[in-house]
């Protein structure tokens, strides 16, 4: 049997004294006494406060610390080939649909290169670049409109997160703020864009579905999102979307040849470590932090999916991810397809 550590004895050792003065109250000892146990057992405990304010501020720089350095690691390691399929025919054979099913399963990320998405990812492109560049009015405020078409909830006004702009009849704009400041984040880009429509349908109805739906047979398509990440400098660490398997198909729809655009970063195997992502929900009042937010990722794990428009993600959300910091004027569009159990 391990010795608790000297933390958890001094917490034992608390716990105790409270209970000691509430049988001495039971007991019907003086006034005196009591108070005197009472006014101890506070000093006690203000010294505990005052170690954990310290852990709290030593664990948060060295979290940040650590995800300045984490971010240099990714740039060491190279894309594995086993995680790349090419899908170029109009089937696929039972063997792709098994090394897909056990690549995703094990290492939580697929991606997928194939042809037959160029022209509507390079129209998607287009008509999104054109919507943000007529709708900068709107946009560049950050304040709360609706007009027509859409709404842009700059101030976060609408209810229940993601869920709840999702749920919106009309699409809804959202510009992020803290972490990934400045982002744009097009709920329901489908309903706007013509081509993101398209891309969506194929997505559900073509290969890639099949694949997905062999080594994730409960999932189902939600909403269709666009990032448009334009000089984003600063982005959320590596985190959990959730603690059970979500799915999301990531479309860049611009080229990602380089670090300084953004790429998506995924540690392999991540969303197997059940421990490891209740804990990054769990100390979220013990260190600056988000629920969700790592703890740890294994360096030699990380990895910058650097593609070509056109190239697909499929990423599994329960596990640690985050998008690298882009350099000032670099641009990255990508769409997200969310898949959620049934």
């Amino acid at each position: 049997m391990t010795n608790p550590s000297k933390t958890d004895a001094e917490f034992d050792s608390l716990k105790k004294a409270v209970r000691n003065a509430k049988q001495a109250i039971k007991r019907g000892e003086v006034s005196e006494n009591i108070l005197k146990r009472l006014e101890q057992l506070e000093l006690r405990l203000d010294t505990q406060k005052k170690k954990m304010s310290a852990y709290i501020q030593i664990s948060s720089k060295l979290k940040n610390y650590y995800d300045k350095l984490i971010l240099e690691e990714i740039k060491k390691n190279e894309i594995p080939e086993k995680l790349i399929f090419e899908l170029n025919g109009p089937a696929i054979d039972q063997h792709m649909s098994e090394q897909f099913n056990d690549i995703l399963n094990s290492e939580g990320l697929c991606i997928i290169k194939s042809k037959q998405f160029s022209t509507v990812v390079e129209d998607a492109k287009n008509e999104i670049f054109q919507f943000l560049n007529e709708s900068e009015q709107y946009l560049k405020p950050r304040e709360y409109v609706e007009t027509d078409n859409f709404i842009v909830d700059g101030e976060n006004s609408i209810a229940g997160g993601h869920t709840g702009k999702a749920a919106r009849e009309k699409p809804v704009i959202n510009i992020r703020n803290g972490n990934d400041d400045g982002m744009v984040d097009l709920f329901n880009a489908d309903r706007i864009f013509p081509a993101v429509a398209k891309l969506k349908q194929m997505l559900e109805t073509g290969n890639v579905s099949k694949l997905i739906n062999a080594a994730f047979p409960t999932m189902e398509f939600g909403n269709m999102n666009v990032y448009c990440n334009s000089d984003v400098t600063e982005t959320r660490g590596f985190h959990y979307d959730a603690r059970k398997p979500v799915l999301k198909i990531f479309v860049y729809l611009t080229d990602v040849h380089d670090f300084d655009a953004g790429p998506y970063c995924f540690a392999l195997g991540s969303h197997t470590q059940t421990q490891e992502i209740d804990q990054s929900y769990i100390a979220t009042d013990f260190i600056d932090k988000r629920p969700g937010d790592t703890f740890y990722v294994q360096p030699q794990k990380l990895i910058g999916c650097l593609a070509s428009a056109g190239d697909i993600i499929v990423s599994c959300q329960h596990g640690a991810h985050r998008g690298y910091p882009q350099t000032n004027g670099n641009h990255r569009l990508m769409a997200v397809q969310i898949l959620r159990p049934t």
